[in-house]
């Protein structure tokens, strides 16, 4: 049956209005069904969401670096470092005071990488603070040793440092090779810093079909917004492979103290910053970097082709090919004079366009003109003037493949072997690390492992392998450095338990006696008692022998002993100092030992007794924990009966307001002043520089003796013999002097050759600073510097340091323009490997 449409109509309005009346007022629903639709949807929502996220865990100095296939940041570290690292985590439905762990592992087999010639693996930890709905990075520091196939590092969640499992995730990490290092830009606009990854410098031309090289990459760039949160470390131990910073606008409330302090720090050890001049001078003065600055800013001005012709000439000329046409500006170059400070020099050959400082082993450059200036960058000469100028590289040849002959390559003009040594990409120089060791690669040959079927013969290039003489390259972690062994040699001499002098057990017998018959009968008989004396004979003997148990820090061999020995590195004028300890663990009974450091610097691991350990079979390795509380914890060192275990750290230590050297008031002499809070003992100046006539270097000396604590001494020189390491021979200067006052110093312990190391200056394969005039203090502490305990504490402890002091260490020589260019033997390449011409 049909139903008209008008019948239909009311019908459904009546419909409605039914429905309506039904419902009431829809404002005002059921309070328990609009609870209940709540829970409902959070229900919902809690099954889209995990109760705990984390991202990617990640390398800091590499956060800016990012991956073309996911954008995502590239886990870039360099083996053999303490890396500093930190992953964003989110509590979603509750806060939890929980803890992370972070550990590297290998990738293949998801186990532990472990210590090298150690029965140890190590991870690190720190508490995780996490407020619901509140994203918050966590930051720890890892150490990635050298020898891992495959790399991943995985982190933890936890629920409580021994709680339950949370998270657990594996990522993916790439090492860098021994020569690359970092070169971090801070910038307001870090992205018109971007060409630097396309210079010849950066990405220096190698073609070898042999090896499958097509290039050889000496520095990761990484470019950071300096007005956000800047991912720079907060530890100078774990900036080891950042080889430079170039600073421009950025925005101090963005730094954390203790990322001022590391960035301080790691001038002082070798680092290199360059300040574009015209956006930061007027920004820093009055900073935590202002007292390191060449420069001034002075009044505006603009620069034409005549100012620039002094750098153009020099840095363009090229003494086998074809030299560079001088800069010539589309329009003027906008920039600042700059009015040069104290110990700071006009960069030679620049024009007065560039500063410069040595600040301890490092340096400062300042420029007059924007370093991101169009025409200066695209300018044919401007890769050697970044080179050779601004990173103080030594000069470039340019050659072609000689096998196929149309492909560029690079290498070192006057080191021409020695293409992929750290020693020419990094000026960083940690003395126990890096003094007296090879950081270059070589080419071996491999073992035919085909069982005789190899068609290849040895030589040839399919067995040829390329292997670094040390992984990390410098300012790696050394356990086998000169300093390193030299301290392991003098541990094994020390440690142990000493047994108590002839001398003492004498006068321990004579007052035991003298109280057991004696002074036990007049008591007893002033008492009238004299038959009591046979009672208190045995007690006198069991309090007698608590007595001497006490007094000979033993206790019935039940005994823990501890011997350190340390190396102090510090540069004049800075309170800072970078402090290795090398620590010997004794124990009679098994003992589990913690290592706690007062300072958050302090990095600590198990240190080798030999390079020749290789772990049981069956035996599976122990895991150690590296903790960051309130303070630093190396935890779970755990040693069996009877023998000794070694420890190795290292931190920066603030010792009062350090080393002051400096030419008295009448300019006649050197005087120092000793204000580290701490007597110096057997302290020794060393003066290296260069004859004026034979060219050679010579060596003048003052010996100081003890110098006490706010003591100002002047420094009469006299010319060293030869002879002493100093020079190049065997003994300790000034043997005498050391001789007489041994004589009254009893059971110091022998750091001789530790000593003479302290003495050694740099050799002719480093060419930063071989040629380098040089002032040095060597001194001892007969004890150990405060900051480090062990838990239980030992009975027993001894120990000393060695202190190495750079009083002033003079400007580099002037550098080096490249020998010719790319387009000298490839005329079809750009003479600038830059984005030319920059729009």
């Amino acid at each position: 049956m049909k139903i008209p449409l008008p019948i239909l109509a009311l019908l459904l309005l009546a419909s409605v209005t039914s429905c309506l009346g039904c419902g009431g007022d829809t404002g005002s629903a059921d309070p328990q069904t609009a609870d209940q639709t709540k829970g409902e949807e959070e229900a919902a929502e809690k099954k889209k969401k995990d109760d705990y996220e984390a991202l990617p865990l990640v390398p800091t100095l590499s956060q800016q670096i990012i991956q073309a296939d996911d954008g995502g940041a590239l886990p870039l570290v360099k083996p053999g470092h303490w890396t500093a690292v930190s992953q964003l985590f989110r509590a979603n439905y509750d806060d939890l005071n929980g803890f992370v762990t972070f550990a590297p592992i290998e990738r293949k087999k998801q186990q532990p990488l472990p210590i090298r010639y150690t029965p140890y693996a190590m991870q690190s930890g720190r508490p995780a603070l996490l407020a619901k709905n509140q994203p918050k990075r966590i930051e720890g520091e890892i150490f990635v040793p050298e020898d891992s196939p495959t790399l991943s590092a995985v982190s933890r969640l936890q629920r409580s440092e021994y709680g339950g499992e949370l998270i657990e995730r594996a990522y993916p990490w790439t090492k860098m090779p021994s020569h690359q290092y970092f070169f971090l830009v801070l910038s307001k606009e870090p992205q018109k810093y971007a060409f630097l990854k396309t210079t010849d410098t950066v990405l220096a031309p190698w073609q070898d079909y042999n090896f499958g090289e097509n290039h050889a990459l000496h520095y990761r760039v990484a470019l950071v917004d300096g007005t956000k949160h800047v991912s720079f470390p907060a530890n100078v131990l774990t900036c080891t492979s950042l080889a430079y910073v170039l600073w421009d606008d950025v925005n101090l409330d963005r730094m954390q103290p203790d990322q001022q302090r590391a960035l301080v720090d790691w001038i002082h050890w070798g680092g290199r910053l360059i300040v574009n001049g015209p956006n930061s001078l007027d920004t820093l003065r009055g900073s935590f970097l202002d007292k390191y600055l060449p420069a001034e800013a002075g009044a505006s001005t603009t620069l034409r082709a005549s100012d620039l012709q002094t750098l153009s000439s020099y840095w363009g000329q090229r003494t086998k090919g074809k030299s560079a046409p001088p800069i010539t500006p589309t329009s003027p170059f906008s920039a600042i004079s700059l009015k040069l400070r104290p110990s700071a020099r006009y960069m030679p050959n620049t024009g007065r366009l560039f500063a410069e400082k040595t600040v301890g082993l490092g340096s400062v450059v300042c420029s007059s003109l924007q370093l991101d200036e169009r025409d200066f960058i695209n300018w044919p000469g401007y890769d050697g003037f970044l080179n050779g100028a601004l990173l103080a590289r030594p000069a470039r040849v340019f050659d072609l493949e000689p096998s196929v002959g149309s492909d560029l390559r690079s290498t070192w003009a006057n080191y021409g072997e020695r293409r992929l040594d750290a020693y020419f990409t990094t000026g960083m120089r940690w003395f126990a690390r890096d003094m007296g060791t090879q950081a270059g690669v070589t080419m071996e040959d491999q073992p035919d492992q085909s069982g005789g079927w190899s068609n290849y013969p040895p030589g040839s290039p399919e067995r040829m392998k390329s292997v670094a003489e040390r992984p990390g390259g410098l300012g790696s972690w050394n356990d086998f450095s000169p300093v390193s062994s030299a301290a392991r040699e003098s541990l094994r001499v020390a440690a142990g338990v000493r047994v108590p002098g002839s001398g003492f057990v004498v006068a321990c017998l004579a007052v035991y006696l003298f109280v057991l018959v004696p002074l036990n009968w007049m008591v007893f008989h002033a008492l009238g008692r004299v038959e009591w004396a046979w009672i208190a004979a045995p007690v006198i003997a069991v309090a007698g022998a608590l007595v001497i148990v006490q007094q000979a820090n033993l206790d019935i061999g039940f005994v823990r002993a501890q011997t350190e020995i340390g190396f102090l590195e510090l540069h004049n004028d800075y309170p800072r100092a970078h402090l290795s300890r090398y620590s010997a663990l004794y124990a009679s009974l098994s003992t589990t030992y913690d290592v706690e450091f007062d300072d958050l610097s302090a990095v600590s691991k198990p240190f080798p007794d030999n390079d020749s350990y290789e772990l049981p079979y069956g035996n599976s390795r122990e895991l150690l924990s590296f903790e960051k509380l309130d303070k630093t914890r190396l935890k779970g060192l755990a040693i069996t009966s009877s023998s000794t275990k070694f420890v190795h750290s290292e931190e920066m230590l603030t010792l009062g307001e350090g080393i002051k050297f400096s030419t008295s008031s009448s300019g006649a002499s050197k005087q120092i002043i000793n204000r580290l809070g701490v007597d110096l003992n057997d302290a020794a100046v060393v003066w290296r520089h260069k004859d004026r006539t034979t060219g050679k270097f010579r060596f003048d000396a003052c010996w100081l003796g003890q110098l006490r604590n706010g003591e100002n001494r002047a420094i009469p020189w006299a010319s060293l013999p030869g002879g002493t390491v100093a020079s190049g021979g065997k003994s300790l200067p000034f043997a005498e002097e050391r001789k007489s006052v041994a004589e009254f110093k009893q059971e110091r312990l022998d750091i001789d050759d530790l000593l003479k190391l302290a003495f050694q200056f740099p050799v002719a394969d480093d060419p930063r600073y071989t040629d380098r005039e040089q002032y040095r203090l060597v001194a001892r502490l007969d004890e150990t510097l405060p900051g480090a305990r062990v838990e239980p504490k030992p009975s027993q402890s001894v120990g000393a340091t060695v202190v190495l002091a750079h009083l002033q260490l003079a400007p580099p020589a002037v550098s080096k323009p490249d020998v010719n260019s790319p387009s000298d033997v490839a005329p079809d390449r750009r003479s600038n490997n830059v984005l030319s011409p920059l729009e």
